[in-house]
């Protein structure tokens, strides 16, 4: 497996209790489809086994995991990243695209190459594209149709239209 074989869907953001619980943000669109694109791996490529999924708080999952059995284990994992292989998520057509299939790809606006696509996040209701540019820097443009085109995979690129609010 490669890091390019993976693709984060979520975050542990904290421990919960003191029997190894932690507090898990999911990033999928269904935020509790994640639980069916196990097995989930750290950065490091270790494997984390869900064994019960104990309730919501505030929009994040309280989750048990297997061997992480006290608070001190579940404090060490603040803050991971936690990925799936993408062969464990659903398939799509060749018109679809996963955000992480963004990162990477050449921005044009006004035929220019002006940077580079380095994030896609969601902030509320909206995706968010970051863009490292060597001119101005990091931008974050909200991804709808009036500001980004549609994203060409075959040709690593995505059209900017407008940088105004």
């Amino acid at each position: 497996m490669t890091d390019s074989d993976m693709i984060c869907v979520g975050q542990i953001l904290s421990a919960h209790g003191i029997k190894g619980q932690v507090r898990f943000r999911s990033y999928t669109e269904d935020s509790s489809s994640v639980f069916g694109y196990s097995p989930f791996f750290l950065n490091n490529h270790s494997q984390l086994v869900v064994t019960s999924i104990d309730g919501v708080k505030g929009g994040d999952f309280i989750v048990s995991f297997d061997g992480i059995s006290d608070r001190n284990a579940s404090q060490n994992l603040r803050g991971e990243r936690i990925f799936v292989t993408r062969s464990s998520l659903p398939s799509i057509n060749d018109s679809e695209y996963y955000f992480v299939d963004l990162i990477g790809l050449d921005v044009v606006f006004e035929e220019s190459v002006i940077g580079k696509v380095v994030n896609v996040y969601v902030a509320g209701a909206d995706a968010v594209v970051s863009i490292e540019s060597s001119l101005m820097g990091c931008l974050d443009i909200p991804f709808n149709s009036d500001r980004l085109g549609t994203p060409n995979l075959e040709d690593g690129m995505i059209e900017l239209f407008s940088f105004s609010p």
